[in-house]
């Protein structure tokens, strides 16, 4: 039989689980910058890379302003924007007023994800992020000069719909772009896809999608237990990559409430690239 007292006890022991749970909850969607150098002879100049992925147009203050920050406190030389940036639920305003802000300040460039495409906006999305400032590439390349320097900087569309027969043919046409005596960068979604795009020769390939395999142990399960199109147990869900000549790096991402299951032990991630 359970005595007042008792159920005082039991009162306050629920309420302290559930504040836990709360606070387990906010320490795990602090946003983490996590940062790479990559060395490499074909630049004589540093030049920092901003990678934002997976943000689903998911809210994060009052016009994504601790991101922004974040960006800000870094002073990148160019931001890579790697798909599922805008959600095919929530509102495109959300995502189209970031890519706004950040372009304003620094070169953006952009490749779609899955989710544009499941959204059936896909044109409407590249309009809409072409009137907000960034460069929108898809089976193409653009030259960035950054004193002595130029570096290739290419993209490919998500092969969501457009099959992996069209991705390829996107990737055969970034070959005319390409100079092995300069810094050729690969933006696109799809980690898993690696070994295709390695075949290409570049020599940094940026990527996001996985959402770091949503549940991540530290020791057991630090790749996390589940990707999409990689399944469990999967293997690119974040950090640095070697496939033949090609560094792949993988963003964890910055997807939030736009997913029906907590992340747990994976912080939101933007990444940052020193190219040295």
């Amino acid at each position: 039989m359970f005595t007042s007292k008792r159920i005082r006890k039991l009162f306050i022991m629920a309420i302290i689980f559930f504040l836990a749970i709360l606070l387990f909850l906010f320490l795990s969607y602090r946003i983490q910058t996590t940062n790479y150098d990559i060395e490499t002879g074909k630049i004589h100049s540093p030049l920092r890379i901003a990678l934002i992925t997976d943000l689903h147009s998911c809210k994060y203050g009052e016009n994504e302003k601790p991101i922004l920050e974040l960006i800000d406190a870094e002073q990148p030389d160019i931001v890579l924007l790697g798909g599922d940036i805008y959600d095919d639920d929530l509102p495109i305003e959300i995502a189209a007023d970031f890519i706004q802000a950040v372009s304003q300040k620094y070169p953006s460039f952009y490749v779609s994800g899955n989710h544009e495409y499941w959204s059936s906006q896909m044109d409407f999305i590249k309009e809409v992020t072409t009137k907000a400032g960034a460069t929108v590439l898809e089976g193409n390349c653009l030259q960035l000069k950054k004193s002595n320097d130029t570096i290739n900087i290419c993209g490919i569309d998500d092969p969501t719909y457009i099959g992996l027969d069209s991705l390829k043919v996107q990737l055969e046409s970034t070959m005319k772009f390409l100079d092995k005596g300069k810094y050729n960068i690969l933006l696109a979604h799809r980690p898993e896809l690696v070994d295709i795009y390695a075949e290409y020769g570049f020599d940094l390939v940026t990527a996001g999608h996985a959402h770091g395999g949503q549940w991540r142990l530290p020791f057991f399960l630090e790749d996390g237990l589940y990707a999409p199109d990689q399944g469990f147990f999967p293997k690119y869900t974040g950090g640095i990559h070697q496939k033949k000549e090609t560094v792949m790096i993988v963003s964890r991402g910055l997807a939030k409430e736009s997913t029906r299951l907590p992340r747990i032990f994976n912080r939101p991630e933007i990444v940052f690239i020193n190219l040295l």
